[in-house]
């Protein structure tokens, strides 16, 4: 008897497993990176706007995107978002892409 249900909840695990195939969608992972980073720079940007926390990592953010704009203002934080997103995009794509032909 507890053969037969050791036997039942193998053949459970094996019909509800998962199949991963290991590859990345290239489009979908830069989409979630550009998201992610444009988030990141906006937040900082909005928070250092109104008081001084966070106001070092804006300033080292600046020094990247600073000659296009970025700044800790509201209109800062607004261009963050954009060029996050570009930047976010484009190497989380780049990084899929790698991945994909690694395997």
């Amino acid at each position: 008897m507890e053969k037969n249900k050791s036997k039942k909840i193998v053949k459970e695990f094996n019909e509800s497993k998962i199949i991963f195939t290991g590859r990345l969608n290239k489009i979908k992972f830069g989409i979630s990176g550009g998201i992610i980073f444009g988030a990141i720079l906006f937040l900082f940007a909005l928070i250092a706007t109104f008081n001084d926390y966070g106001s070092g990592i804006v300033a080292m953010f600046m020094s990247v995107y600073g000659l296009f704009g970025y700044q800790a203002t509201i209109f800062g934080a607004i261009l963050g978002i954009i060029y996050g997103f570009v930047d976010g995009f484009i190497l989380s794509f780049l990084f899929a892409w790698i991945y994909n032909k690694l395997l």
